[in-house]
């Protein structure tokens, strides 16, 4: 337990510092993430016996995220978008022309990409937005409550084929804990109606634990316990960003569309 929680204070300490700096630096740091969640989750597709298109997917990953860095906000969305496309058209030629590949390499590698550089870029689009905080927030928050109140309310278990210690009772607390703690954020930082934010820290506990739980089933049918050993006590980077994976989408275009 010890190791685990000097693990997470480095952990957070180094985040703050870089969600502090903003700019180009943290935009560094999400690349960086990006990278390692890249490795890590193509050591999943290897478990599961297919074939991770490692030096098609990095190079993908470098050319995108490089492009985020480079250009102005107002290009994100299209880049974003043609990078799909072009990704997409890639496989399909790998596909075409490599007699061993399967339908479901082409899949695995699509998905891969998608769940683990596409969605933790958002940070990225959030850069410079007082909002960006809200993703942390709002995951840690709803982590941190299902975990407390868990231990002592709760009794039914949410999902035990996949993650014994969840219970429903955690769960409901990490909604509530999530929904105050975005509302009280926006109250701090005079940012959107309260309630708007009330109702983005419900969608971002629901999807957080959704993700968590995710993560969680992808390991099991790997049959691994950790996507890595990067942080003593907690596993790799996808074993604590397994949540931000989801709640940074939901709070760009959240704060997109309706704040």
């Amino acid at each position: 337990m010890k190791t685990r929680i000097i693990s997470a204070a480095v952990l957070v300490a180094i985040l703050l510092i870089f969600l502090y700096v903003g700019n180009i630096y943290l935009n560094i740091g999400i690349s960086v993430i990006c990278f390692i969640g890249l490795y890590e989750f193509q050591k999943v597709v290897e478990a599961y016996k297919l074939k991770p298109f490692r030096v098609t997917n990095y190079i993908t990953a470098a050319i995108y995220l490089s492009l985020l860095i480079i250009l102005p906000k107002d290009k994100y969305s299209i880049v974003l978008q043609a990078t799909v496309v072009l990704y997409t058209l890639v496989l399909l030629t790998i596909f075409l022309f490599k007699d061993d590949t399967k339908p479901a390499d082409i899949g695995i590698n699509l998905m891969t990409i998608v769940y683990v550089v596409f969605t933790l870029s958002h940070m990225i689009f959030l850069n410079g937005s007082i909002y960006i905080w809200l993703i942390f927030i709002t995951a840690w928050s709803t982590d941190t409550c299902a975990y407390f109140i868990g231990v002592f309310f709760g009794k039914r278990k949410l999902c035990p084929k996949l993650s014994p210690k969840k219970t429903i009772g955690g769960s409901i607390a990490g909604i509530l804990g999530c929904i105050i703690s975005s509302m009280i954020f926006g109250y701090i930082f005079k940012t959107g109606n309260i309630l708007q934010l009330g109702l983005l820290g419900l969608f971002c506990s629901i999807f957080a634990q959704v993700g968590d739980i995710c993560a969680s089933k992808f390991k099991r049918v790997a049959g691994i316990k950790d996507y890595g050993n990067l942080m003593p006590g907690h596993g790799g980077i996808l074993d604590r960003f397994d949540s931000i994976i989801f709640t940074a989408p939901i709070v760009y275009y959240f704060t997109l569309f309706i704040i």
